[in-house]
């Protein structure tokens, strides 16, 4: 096994695998003490000027992977998880996740972190809400694993929350 400081090649559809296999329970550490570099990354990448792109790698009644491209600026809304986990690992590019506490249709904003290369981060609706922005000058690509599927999320709109149906931009079904 590869120590922490050293990256290992690997392809997304080996990748992919290798998460569908495990527990969610194990994502996170496998994530954090596996850093990787994808070799066939950008063959997965689609961009779109106007908004950040969901890209399916796989979705299974249990887990859902995502590559989400980033041009410069695009940001999500802030919005939760509608129940599920969470997983976030930065692969190109980097991009900032600002978390909030929702109490009371306000929503506080307690902590932003910087996801560069190789980071990751977790979170579930207990935790909060967030939302994800590219706001360096670069594009940016980010995997997102979620345990289990999201067919939809409360996203704020405003000062209003709203239900929003999430959608791919292109489904590869690795």
């Amino acid at each position: 096994m590869p120590s922490t400081q050293e990256k290992r090649t690997i392809n997304l559809k080996d990748f992919v695998k290798d998460i569908l296999m495990m527990k969610a329970s194990e994502i996170g550490d496998y994530l954090k003490s596996n850093p990787f570099i994808v070799r066939d990354l950008l063959s997965y990448c689609t961009w779109n000027k106007e908004h950040y792109t969901r890209n399916c790698l796989h979705r299974n009644q249990e887990k859902e992977v995502i590559l989400l491209c980033w041009e410069p600026g695009q940001k999500t809304p802030i919005h939760n998880h509608n129940g599920q986990n969470c997983w976030v690992s930065q692969l190109q590019g980097s991009i900032t996740e600002n978390l909030y506490l929702v109490h009371n249709q306000k929503y506080d904003l307690t902590n932003s972190i910087l996801l560069e290369e190789g980071k990751c981060s977790f979170i579930n609706d207990e935790m909060g809400w967030h939302n994800l922005e590219n706001n360096s000058k670069k594009r940016a690509v980010s995997l997102h694993i979620y345990v289990n599927p999201i067919e939809e999320c409360e996203i704020l709109n405003g000062e209003k929350t709203v239900s929003k149906k999430l959608e791919y931009d292109y489904d590869w079904a690795l």
